[in-house]
Formats: structure tokens, sequence, C-alpha cells
């Protein structure tokens, strides 16, 4: 006998180490291209939304809220309910984003509805803005674990700035009108910066890796995802003027709102989504 043969038994013997194999997490075009497609869809019913708010009738305006909160809501509702695979967490956080989107449509989209129906002055103007900030506030308080944390006071501060330098310009170009006026605007303004913000964190609410891993895509994942949904939140409240002149240009705030997110040397959404709350 050889001594490789007398080697054999002892060898064939030992323990082998064992390769921990992980489930391997979507990522590349794979994952780009699926996220892609679901954002399109809002975006485009959104926009054809938009397009249909000129002089438009009770009618169409509940038929469009409908579709666009269905199309939302039925599929995507149960997409985030369904994928449990952790590896799978980062497109469960979208389909959550855009369920909840779609409820915010089925809210203000039906209270526009309601109130082109009735005659004139129709449903108070304080109605929507505070039907959307109750809306976010549950949101927040059914995801208090994930939102209700303690924010970073960094990024918290820059966004409180930018937000100050980006909105200063409109103080000369326009009038500050009675004090009801101003009321309501800082009601729309807070139930607008809620909801946005909270829509534009919520794809990471599952996933708590990628952030701090792919700080780049992050940031642009919230982006494009404030994007998508744009046309939706302006065409749910009738802003067909300024869906029409201001859409384009509340692209960058996203992607900025997005880079607020990132700001941090571990990024974690759920302290850093305050920053994006201040801007």
């Amino acid at each position: 006998m050889t001594q490789n043969s007398l080697r054999r038994p002892a060898e064939a013997g030992t323990p082998q180490p064992q390769m921990e194999v992980s489930p391997s997490r979507p990522h590349g075009c794979l994952t780009a291209f699926v996220i892609g497609v679901a954002l399109l869809i809002p975006f485009a019913i959104g926009f054809a939304w938009i397009g249909g708010l000129f002089n438009p009738d009770a009618l169409f305006l509940a038929g469009a809220a409908g579709v666009y909160a269905l199309i939302l809501l039925v599929p995507f509702s149960l997409i985030a309910l369904g994928l449990r695979q952790e590896h799978l967490s980062l497109w469960r956080g979208v389909a959550l984003t855009l369920a909840l989107a779609g409820g915010h449509a089925a809210l203000t989209g039906g209270l526009l509805a309601l109130d082109v129906s009735l005659p004139w002055p129709g449903v108070p103007a304080a109605v929507s803005p505070l039907g959307s900030l109750v809306y976010g506030l549950v949101i927040l308080l059914a995801g208090r674990r994930y939102f209700l944390n303690r924010p970073s006071a960094g990024p918290m501060l820059l966004g409180v700035g930018l937000g100050v330098l980006v909105s200063g310009g409109w103080v000369f170009v326009g009038a500050p009108g009675t004090l009801s006026e101003a009321l309501l605007a800082l009601l729309e303004a807070a139930a607008s910066g809620l909801i946005a913000a909270l829509l534009t964190a919520s794809p990471f609410f599952y996933d708590r890796k990628t952030p701090a891993q792919h700080p780049f895509w992050t940031a642009v994942l919230a982006g494009a995802t404030f994007t998508a949904l744009t046309s939706g939140l302006l065409a749910a409240r009738g802003y067909w003027l300024q869906g029409m002149m201001l859409g384009t240009a509340l692209i960058p705030t996203g992607f900025i709102a997005g880079g607020l997110l990132t700001l941090d040397e571990k990024p974690d959404p759920r302290r850093l989504w305050w920053a994006a709350l201040a801007f």
C-alpha cells in the first residue's frame, strides 16, 4: 500500500468545512428593470390624469382617482404582503410605497371629485390637506418602529437650510394674502411635505442593507420614486396648471431628498428621513 492510500481513510473521516450559502440578493439590471416598470405605472397614469384636469367633471375625477388608486393599491399591497423573503425586501418596500400612494390618491382624489360635484363653495379648502396630514400621521404611527427614531442632527439641519433656500425665492414672487390663506398654505406645506417624505423613505422600509451598502443607488431610487409619484400627488389635488408648469421643476427636489437619506457614515433612512421631511 502506498503512503497516499494509507492517508485516505483518515482524510475521509475528517469533517470538511461547510460553505455557508446565503440567498442571492437581486441586484443590477434585474432590479432596475423590475422597479423601473413598477414606477412607470403611476408616472404614466398620473401624467394622463393631470392632462384631463382642464375643466373636468366629477365623473372624470372620480374615475381617474379610482383607476389610479386601484391599480396601485390592490396589486402592490398584495405584493408587499406576499414577498416575505429577505432577499426581496427592496422590491417589497417599493410595492409598499406604491400601495400607500394609491391609498392617498383614493382619499384626496375622492375629495376632489366630491368638491366638484357640490354647488359652490363645495368642500372647505382645508379638508383635503387636513386629510393628507391625517393619512400621513396614520402611516407614521403604523410604521413607528421605522419612522419614529432619533433624527440625525447634521443632515436634518442641512435639510432645513436647503428648504429655506429653495422656498425663499417664492417670497419675492407671491403675496402674503390674508391670515386664513397663510394658515392654509402652512397646512398645505405640512401635509405635502409629510406625504412626500414618507413616500420617499418607504422603499427601504424592509431593507436596511441597501442604503448602507449602496448609498448612491439609494439616492437614485428615492429620487425616481418621488418623480414617479409627483404627477399623481398633484393630480389628486386638482393642480392642473401647477402640474403642467412645476411638475418637471419638482424632479430635482426628489433627488435632493434622496441624497439627504444617505448623508451619514452608515446611512439609515430610519434616522435620515427626518432630513427629507425638513427639506
